[in-house]
């Protein structure tokens, strides 16, 4: 909808990620159009919005001062899944099959963002005063943006799936790093110690 009219009123602007009327996509990209249409029923409406807790809900905030003089806020509360996989999440729940579909679709979800935002300019929100029309093109730069984070969507996947299938499993979650061995100076110090006479 472009960015909020000039005024010398403070304002802040609540956005949530997807939502079309407030974030629609920059180039023409079907999966992030796709996943915008379904904005509409799994973003936009208030109960979206109303989960909002500042200081909790994700969310990047950004000030602006305006021409008119005004300082604008900008709210921008990220959504935790991509409404194009929302209908799946909710389908696998009505018919009891969310341990066996949620692993597959954590899978899949970090790797399908990247290609949904590659039709977005900024996910950052880094200008959202700044007023961004419509192409039927994306930029060589998003592409190559969206190319070098398919590595890390990929390993986030399968992060994601191997922690919800011992979640369900109710196994302990795997260490981040293993426990450092003491030093083996340490050990043959200690050795000498104790060999010592009295």
């Amino acid at each position: 909808m472009g960015p909020a009219a000039p005024s010398k009123y403070d304002s802040t602007y609540y956005i949530r990620e997807y939502d079309p009327y407030a974030d629609f996509p920059a180039y023409f990209n079907p999966l992030s159009l796709a996943n915008s249409a379904l904005g509409v029923l799994f973003a936009h409406p208030d109960a979206y919005y109303d989960s909002y807790i500042p200081g909790t809900t994700p969310a990047i905030i950004t000030p602006v001062t305006n021409s008119a003089g005004g300082h604008d806020t900008y709210v921008f509360i990220k959504t935790p899944d991509l409404p194009l996989l929302v209908p799946l999440r909710i389908g696998a729940g009505a018919i009891g099959l969310t341990p066996l579909v949620k692993p597959l679709l954590d899978a899949v979800e970090p790797l399908l963002r990247v290609l949904v935002d590659m039709g977005y300019t900024d996910r950052e929100n880094l200008n959202p005063a700044k007023k961004t029309p419509f192409s039927l093109f994306t930029p060589l730069s998003k592409i190559v943006e969206a190319l070098n984070a398919i590595p890390g969507a990929l390993q986030e996947g399968a992060n994601n799936s191997v922690d919800d299938i011992r979640s369900e499993l109710h196994l302990p979650a795997l260490a981040a790093t293993p426990a450092a061995s003491p030093p083996v100076t340490t050990l043959a110090a200690s050795a000498k110690k104790t060999a010592a006479p009295a």
